[in-house]
This record gives C-alpha cells, sequence and structure tokens, in this order.
C-alpha cells in the first residue's frame, strides 16, 4: 500500500512549468553535469533548466515544498479545522520557497546595481509569485504578519508585487496582465538604488530635503528599466506612476486623474497600503483596517474611489496572516479562510490580551464556535512577539 502511494506521488511535469518548491527525481533528457536533482530552489538553476532542451522533468510531491495547484484551498469540511491547518502548513512550505528566492534575487540586485537589469530571473520570479496567488489563496501573508524588522526596500518591492497580483486576480484581469502587475510591483523602487544609502536605512523621520532626495527615485527609474520595448506598458505605468495622485499633488510628472493608468492607480493604493502596514523607525506598522481607514481617507481626490473599494474586499477586513482579538480576549493569527466563506475562518490563538500573557497555541473554527466572533484586529507591535514556531507549527 505505502509503495502505491509512494509511486502516484511522482509525476511528469513540463519544464515550462516547473516551479520553486518542486523536487526534481529525474529529467526526460539529460541535462550537463552536475544534474540539478532535488528540491528546486534556485532561480538561476530554474532559468537554465526553462533554457534547455529538455520538455519535462519527474516531480515527486511528497518530497516537494509547492503544493500541487488542483490540491488548493477549496470550502471548508466538517472537518475544517484539521483540514485548514493541513493545507495553510503546506501552502505556507511553498510560499517560503518563493520569498526565499525573491529574497536572493532582489539582495543581488542591491549588490550589482545592473543597468540595466535582465528581466529573465525577474520573469521567472514573477510567475512563480502569481502562481502562488492563483494556488495558495492568502498563504505568504502569514509569514511576515509580525516583522520583526522595519520593512525595507527588499521587502516592500516583494510584497507590492504578491498584492499587486492578488489585486488583479480579484479584478478578473487575464494571466498575462497578473504577470505584468507582478514584475511592475518587483521593479517599482528599483530606482532607489541610486539613492544614498545613509538617507535609506536613516533610523530616524527624514527632513523635508531628504525627502526630496527620496523622490528622485522616480526619475532614477528609467536608469535600470531595459531598453524601449523590452518592457511592458503595464509595468512602465506602475513603475513611474505609483507615487502620482488623481488631483495632480503627486510626482514625479504631477500627472492628472486622465493622464493616470488603471495600473498606476493599482499600485498607488498597493504601495501605501503596504507602506502603512510595515513597520518604520519612526512609526509602528498599522493593522490593515486602520490602513483601510487611510486609504478610504485619500479618496476621491488622491486615490482612485471604486479601486480603492474594490482593493478592500480583495484582501478582506481579517485577512489570512492578520492578527485578530476574539470576544473571549484571545489574540491570534488569521490562520486559514476559505476563499467563498467569510464565516469559516480559523484563528491560530496564542496570546490572551487580558492578561498580556502568552498562551499554549490552538486552532479555534469560527463556524464551529459560533458563540465567538472577532471583535477588533490588532496592531502587531501591542501583543509580544511569538516565535517563529508560531508560523510553522
Amino acid at each position: 500500500m505505502m509503495e502505491s502511494e509512494t509511486v502516484a506521488q511522482v509525476e511528469k511535469v513540463a519544464t515550462k512549468k516547473l516551479m520553486l518548491g518542486m523536487y526534481i527525481v529525474a529529467f526526460s533528457k539529460a541535462l550537463p553535469e552536475p544534474q540539478p536533482l532535488g528540491l528546486l530552489n534556485s532561480v538561476s538553476v530554474l532559468i537554465k533548466i526553462k533554457n534547455s532542451r529538455v520538455k519535462y522533468a519527474l516531480i515527486d510531491w511528497h518530497r516537494s515544498s509547492y503544493q500541487r495547484p488542483h490540491r488548493a484551498l477549496t470550502v471548508a469540511t466538517s472537518k475544517s479545522v484539521s483540514y485548514g491547518i493541513r493545507q495553510q502548513a503546506i501552502a505556507c512550505a511553498s510560499s517560503k520557497q518563493v520569498l526565499i528566492a525573491a529574497k536572493l534575487l532582489m539582495q543581488q540586485l542591491l549588490i550589482d546595481k545592473p543597468q540595466p537589469i535582465s528581466l529573465a530571473p525577474i520573469t521567472i520570479l514573477a510567475q512563480q509569485i502569481v502562481s502562488q496567488v492563483n494556488h495558495q489563496n492568502d498563504s505568504y501573508r502569514c509569514l511576515d504578519v509580525l516583522r520583526k524588522n522595519r520593512s525595507d526596500l527588499l521587502e516592500h518591492s516583494i510584497n507590492v508585487s504578491f498584492l499587486l497580483a492578488k489585486f488583479g486576480q480579484y479584478l478578473e484581469m487575464d494571466s498575462d496582465v497578473l504577470l505584468q502587475l507582478s514584475i511592475g510591483g518587483l521593479l517599482h523602487d528599483i530606482g532607489k538604488l541610486k539613492v544614498d544609502n545613509s538617507i535609506l536605512n536613516k533610523q530616524t523621520k527624514l527632513s523635508k530635503i531628504e525627502f526630496e532626495l527620496i523622490k528622485l527615485h522616480q526619475q532614477y527609474v528609467q536608469h535600470f528599466l531595459p531598453s524601449e520595448g523590452a518592457i511592458s506598458a503595464i509595468c512602465h505605468d506602475i513603475c513611474l506612476q505609483h507615487h502620482e495622485k488623481l488631483d495632480g499633488s503627486g510626482y514625479p510628472k504631477r500627472l492628472l486623474a486622465k493622464q493616470i493608468s488603471i495600473y498606476g492607480r493599482m499600485a498607488a493604493i498597493v504601495d501605501i497600503y503596504d507602506a502603512l502596514t510595515g513597520n518604520r523607525c519612526y512609526r509602528r506598522a498599522l493593522s490593515p483596517l486602520e490602513a483601510f481607514k487611510v486609504l478610504k481617507s485619500m479618496t476621491p481626490n488622491k486615490l482612485d474611489y471604486y479601486l480603492v473599494e474594490q482593493f478592500i474586499e480583495c484582501i478582506g477586513f481579517y485577512p489570512v496572516g492578520s492578527l485578530v482579538q476574539l470576544s473571549d480576549n484571545r489574540v491570534g493569527v488569521v490562520w486559514y479562510r476559505a476563499r467563498e466563506s467569510q464565516t469559516s475562518t480559523i484563528i491560530k490563538c496564542f496570546f490572551d490580551m487580558a492578561s498580556q500573557q502568552l498562551t499554549p497555541i490552538n486552532y479555534v473554527d469560527l463556524i464551529q464556535q459560533p458563540s465567538l466572533t472577532i471583535t477588533a484586529d490588532v496592531a502587531p507591535h501591542k501583543v509580544i512577539h511569538p516565535s517563529e514556531s508560531l508560523f510553522t507549527s
């Protein structure tokens, strides 16, 4: 029985569909040494395989951290707690592979500062991000909900890439557009590579002069983008318009509403949301609900009212990975939410707000305990930071 189950876990996958986190057992054709067998966790290796003449690879799903697409989260059953925990653990492992690869690639860009950058590895990474958004719901959000350090260029760009792809998916944009949204998110702040590190890494609030210098990153974007025609209009708009405002008060060109594309408008919303929900040396991270209030206060003069409303619906008031307080004073992470149901939500509780003490971790399925409700969202700094096991156990 065990042998048949193991065999069933091995499947032939076209190399063009390979993703980070897949465990490669063999190829349909020999590759130059060394053979990149085992867990696929390198963007550069993935590019080499996809550029080779090999058509297929055998994937062992049992040893893969990437989840099979057809096993994506579905509506919860009566056993939703065990189902949700199991699926979310698998999804987080797969998402973690993408995040690790993304950070390595972006770190390399920070070191090399190529002008222009190569789109090949960025595109591969964006494809992986879009795949995560399509198949893993909100799993990546649970990995950084309690950010221990202040948000930086690297983390922010990855988050914006994920969020733009998710936003585009919610608006039912096609797969090619989702890919360009993800690429644009990864590259939207690339101009900051030409801004002095002493300003980028300053541990106190920027002065007016320093803020003006930071704003120059929008003028530097063109130094890093590939030549005309190599980058899509969508990506171009995201990179150059995400700081523009509908009333013309934005930068770098003080564009008016009719001059800002839908992609630029989407990027402006996502960029602000992620900045607000990330830590800064001079400001604590806001909760999602607090960030939503800020976004709504900027409509309709600065941000597109319709798109802000759609973004809030897309993310949800209590998205996976957000911190919430229950009616019995327990605090936990929204660990799982069925795609088609806001009521089937699992909370991973770890803290008691009344006693201000960590508690043994336990899972609460709100659909099975109707007497419990979410009473408020909680900003991360208001609770003691739990251990890393909170997200992996």
